[in-house]
């Protein structure tokens, strides 16, 4: 997915997994926009266990909701454990930089 800002407040969103046939093009409001941040930029702290995040879920360009299994540790710090809402109770490891605080209106 790729995104460049308008001066109209919205994004033009490139959607990169749509097949040729169909509009890969969207205009959304900046408001509708989560902002991922550069992998150097990582935030501190993190996300302790037990606390709710979305996630990119892996394999997928989709975010989802997940619970901290648990936090980077310092063998492995850019990576959480996840347990994603409905995948049946499995575990899964997601670069930090993927891993964002829910947004108030989905909480």
């Amino acid at each position: 997915m790729y995104l460049s800002s308008l001066s109209t407040g919205s994004y033009e969103i490139e959607d990169i997994d749509k097949d040729e046939a169909s509009n890969r093009y969207f205009l959304v409001p900046a408001k509708n926009v989560i902002e991922i941040p550069n992998q150097g930029d990582m935030r501190t702290p993190e996300f302790p266990q037990s606390h709710t995040v979305i996630a990119l879920y892996p394999g997928t360009t989709c975010f989802y909701k997940a619970v901290v299994v648990k936090p980077p540790e310092k063998s492995n710090p850019r990576r959480y454990l996840l347990a994603f809402d409905d995948d049946e109770d499995a575990r899964r490891l997601v670069e930090a930089q993927y891993v964002l605080e829910v947004p108030d209106d989905i909480k």
